[in-house]
């Protein structure tokens, strides 16, 4: 884009250095009459010319705007003295309103549109009152005037409409690039994935069969019996970590009963997170059954995931909840997780869900696959920061928190 406005800038420079030298030569060629002199009027002109181009020719924002008005302003003096409408360079003028529509912004376009309108009618009125002379041909030229601002007013539409065409296209391929990106990130997730499954299957497997040979000659041990929880515990992590991969690898969408999903997240959460307080304060009224959303086996470490930054935040503090609420409204499923806010700032929370940010936690890799994770199944991610008035705050300490953070998901619903 930067290289864009640059070439815009130099093209700008080329057509002050040729009005220049236009002006110059017309103070020597275009005179009232073949004795007279040099015409002062065209140099005068000239000098202007120089001092518009060394004005405008900075690195501020709106110099290009400048640039085109000087020019605008330049030429239609220039013509006002050359014929006006009977000039056969009043034409040249649309180019000004090519590079206005096409490069700068709409309304300082607009208003160098207004600014050549307003010249092209004064031409006129200096027509109709004889100072061009040209009598015998007026109701010509003045057709000539009036087709040139009907033909300035539709090329001026026509530049909106398509500079409006490009820039939806310009962005639609911004989010196609963005979401390839995010595809490419997941899957070099499963890749990974499925390395560190390999990686921990072997030595799994080796502790499981001593954790047997120890409970057949040490069976009264507390401790033996104390292993067999967490193994059990790594064996099903493992196995959701091998089916979360074939799913990334597959990237195949299949329908999941919402009612089945949200019993899902509350078993994950309470073994996930048992010290953490996490509210589940979900309507009763809000009828899951037969309900559905497009997901696989990456949904449930996605929300897992977002469900864990709400509680490191109250883990770090030790006061206040996590509060998750669903419903169903407008065909899509809301799923929306609330607590206190003691570390994040508005800037980060621009910066969450886009890249890599760093903080004491990591990286924000988490979030931004949560996020990426999300879009690929239809859903977005909105993160908001509530202050400690919100009327919907619940049981959340607010006393010692710097307000709420706020996830929103959003995912549409299937039949």
């Amino acid at each position: 884009m930067r290289d864009d406005q640059q070439a815009t800038k130099l093209y700008i420079q080329f057509l002050y250095v040729v009005t220049l030298l236009v002006f110059i030569a017309s103070a020597f060629f275009y005179r009232a009459e073949p004795e007279a002199g040099v015409d002062h009027f065209w140099l005068t002109l000239a000098l202007f010319t120089v001092l518009t181009a060394v004005a405008t020719v900075t690195e501020q924002r709106g110099t290009t705007t400048a640039q085109v008005l000087g020019l605008a302003v330049l030429w239609v003096i220039g013509l006002s003295h050359a014929g006006g409408v009977t000039s056969p360079v009043n034409a040249l003028l649309l180019i000004l309103l090519v590079v206005a529509f096409l490069q700068l912004r709409p309304i300082a376009a607009w208003g160098i549109l207004a600014f050549i309108l307003s010249a092209q009618g004064y031409f006129i009125v200096l027509l109709d009152q004889g100072a061009h002379g040209h009598s015998e041909h007026r109701d010509h030229y003045l057709g000539m005037g009036f087709t040139f601002i009907l033909a300035a007013i539709l090329l001026a539409i026509t530049l909106r409409l398509m500079r409006n065409r490009l820039e939806r296209s310009q962005q639609q391929l911004q989010k196609m690039r963005e979401t390839q990106l995010r595809r490419e990130q997941i899957v070099g997730l499963a890749t990974a994935s499925a390395q560190i499954t390999h990686e921990i299957a072997t030595p799994l497997a080796m502790l499981s069969l001593l954790h047997e040979e120890l409970q057949e000659s040490f069976d009264d041990n507390p401790a033996v019996h104390d292993m067999r929880e967490p193994l059990a515990r790594v064996k099903a992590l493992l196995t959701d970590l091998r089916s979360v991969s074939q799913s990334l690898n597959q990237d195949e969408l299949q329908k999941l009963p919402l009612q089945s999903v949200l019993k899902e997240l509350k078993q994950h959460t309470a073994l996930s997170m048992p010290t953490v307080p996490v509210n589940f304060a979900i309507d009763d009224s809000q009828n899951h059954l037969g309900v559905f959303v497009y997901g696989d086996r990456t949904l449930m470490p996605a929300l897992l995931n977002l469900i864990r930054n709400a509680a490191h935040e109250v883990e770090q503090t030790g006061h206040g909840e996590v509060v998750i609420q669903s419903e169903t409204r407008d065909n899509n499923w809301h799923l929306i997780i609330r607590n206190p806010n003691y570390s994040l700032t508005k800037e980060r929370l621009a910066q969450l869900g886009q890249g890599r940010v760093v903080s004491q936690k990591g990286l924000g890799i988490g979030l931004l696959l949560s996020h990426a994770t999300l879009e690929r199944m239809g859903g977005t991610l909105e993160m908001l920061l509530l202050d400690n008035h919100d009327k919907n705050k619940h049981s959340l300490d607010a006393s010692r928190s710097r307000g709420f953070v706020e996830q929103h998901v959003r995912m549409p619903l299937v039949k």
